[in-house]
């Protein structure tokens, strides 16, 4: 079923079934929309806009023939009426008004007005008066007056009075401000001068000014001579001598001089902090001092000091501070680098040759064992070195040869020793070390090094669990501090001393025992020197073999 568009009449398809009811509901909906239409009438239409009763009654109000009147194009002027807000204005008033300057202030390339500032500044430009109050603080009424002081304001004025120090300047009440030089000095300003400035927007700048003269005076200056001052130009009254000694300046080639009179070196004489030679000439009245004590003049040289010449050599009145030293002289310290032997001699000259030619230093036995490798243990046994008898006996060997099995019970047991008086000592042979396993793993092998005073240092320690451990020999260098080996069933090939410990396993600090240090190299708190025995203990070996040691081969001493 389908309806229309505009009253959503029903429009029945070939497959629906017309229902009296739909034609009579599409007849009802057409009736009802035109009873709201009218009819139309040949010649008229209807508006497009709505057309009310109000406007009907308006438009029959127009008059027959309203629509024929025509506006004219002009109007003369006589019609409309002017007031003082709304004037006519002629071309010519118009040109002259277009001609006048805007707003805008004036530049140096475009015409404008004039700014205040720069107003007051023209006006002031030629502003000129007589000062009033005190010699530091003047009082000025200029004319024409300034209204503000802007920088860049000029005038000029007359003083009554001379100024005192830092002198200011109040014009037209305006406020007071500093009278400057151009180089920001104080000015000074004498009676009845006339001066012109210019404010700066901080004080009034002098011009003309150059700047300071200095603090020189007449009785500075050679007489004949002038100088600037703040008061005029002075006139010198030092008096110029032309002669001296018989000798008279002026000459062509002929200088004026004076003979030293005395000589003498600072600085206690003069009060001078430099060494340096004093000359005292003749007074010549070109220095002040002339009147008094004369003239020095200075030659300054810094080496010209008592430490740079010999005692008993005097300079000038001086003596000099190097000492002369004999022929022979002792030695007075010495000291080694492991390299070289250093010799430290006195200060001084040595100009004063033995019978061989030339000076010597005598070295006694103490100074030059310098080297503290100069001991006993390193002298042949028999020897003197540097007052050093020597202890060190020639190179020796005996035999290693220690078993110790659990049947033979516990105990600590020596296995070797190292004389005192050996420097190496080299094992060529084997030390072997076994615990067995046990239940309780009470056995124990334990060995050390042990010096004099009884310190022990680590080599090996092993406790229950099954343990064999070899060490190929070892080599101690007892100027080194040093005792490495060579574990042969943990690494077979390693050089001596690899690994921690310097090869030797399983050192612990244990026991009382101090630990052995990377490299083998004994700790700080073992005396290496004296008699050093190597020693085992063994415990817990019940009589069945749990726990051995086993040491064979020689030593080899020297």
């Amino acid at each position: 079923m389908q309806t229309t568009g505009n009253l959503g009449l029903k429009k029945p398809e070939g497959t629906d079934i017309v229902d009296i009811a739909d034609l009579n509901r599409n007849m009802d909906i057409l009736d009802n929309a035109v009873t709201g239409k009218v009819d139309k009438v040949t010649g008229k239409q209807l508006s497009t806009n709505d057309y009310t009763a109000a406007e009907k009654t308006k438009l029959a109000g127009v008059a027959t023939g309203a629509t024929n009147y025509t506006h004219p194009a002009t109007h003369p002027p006589a019609i409309i009426a002017q007031d003082a807000s709304n004037r006519f204005v002629t071309d010519a008033e118009k040109t002259a008004w277009n001609a006048k300057a805007g707003t805008a202030v004036a530049t140096t390339s475009t015409n404008g007005l004039m700014s205040a500032v720069d107003k007051t500044l023209l006006n002031n430009n030629t502003g000129f008066g007589t000062t009033a109050g005190t010699a530091t603080a003047y009082t000025l009424t200029l004319s024409p007056a300034p209204t503000a002081l802007i920088a860049g304001l000029k005038f000029s004025f007359k003083t009554h009075i001379a100024s005192g120090a830092n002198p200011t300047l109040n014009p037209n009440t305006l406020g007071a401000k500093a009278i400057k030089k151009p180089n920001g000095n104080a000015a000074t300003l004498a009676l009845n001068g006339v001066y012109t400035v210019v404010y700066d927007g901080t004080a009034f700048i002098l011009q003309g000014e150059g700047g300071d003269y200095g603090t020189a005076t007449a009785a500075d200056v050679l007489a004949g001579k002038t100088i600037g001052t703040e008061g005029g130009l002075a006139t010198g009254t030092i008096p110029l001598k032309n002669t001296a000694n018989g000798v008279t300046g002026g000459s062509a080639g002929i200088l004026d001089y004076h003979d030293a009179a005395s000589a003498s070196i600072g600085p206690a004489a003069h009060n001078d902090s430099t060494s340096a030679l004093f000359m005292q000439i003749l007074p010549t009245g070109v220095n002040r001092l002339a009147v008094d004590r004369g003239v020095f003049f200075r030659v300054k040289e810094s080496n010209l000091v008592p430490a740079n010449y010999l005692k008993g050599k005097p300079m000038f009145g001086v003596d000099g501070a190097i000492v002369q030293q004999p022929s022979a002289v002792a030695a007075l310290s010495s000291g080694w680098d492991g390299n070289q032997l250093y010799i430290r001699i006195p200060q001084g000259a040595y100009l004063q040759n033995t019978v061989i030619g030339s000076p010597e230093i005598t070295v006694s036995p103490a100074l030059a064992r310098a080297d503290s490798n100069i001991q006993p243990g390193n002298i042949r046994s028999g020897v003197w070195i540097y007052g050093v008898l020597g202890t060190l006996q020639p190179s020796t060997t005996s035999a290693v040869n220690l078993i110790m099995k659990g049947g033979e019970g516990d105990g600590t047991f020596p296995i070797l020793t190292i004389p005192a008086g050996a420097t190496y000592a080299s094992m060529c042979g084997s030390l072997q070390f076994y615990t067995g396993s046990q239940s309780n793993n009470a056995n124990k092998v334990s060995v050390f090094l042990q010096n004099a005073a009884g310190v022990r240092v680590s080599l090996y320690s092993a406790q229950g669990g099954s343990n064999l451990t070899e060490h190929q020999g070892f080599y101690f260098d007892r100027i080194q501090r040093k005792i490495v080996t060579r574990v042969s069933n943990g690494g077979t090939g390693n050089p001596y001393g690899t690994g921690s410990h310097g090869g030797w396993r399983n050192s612990y600090a244990m026991d009382g025992q101090l630990e052995m240090p990377d490299g083998g190299v004994l700790p700080a708190g073992f005396d290496a020197n004296g008699v050093l025995t190597m020693y085992a203990i063994i415990s817990g070996a019940y009589g069945g073999g749990y726990a051995s040691a086993y040491a064979n081969g020689y030593m080899i001493y020297y």
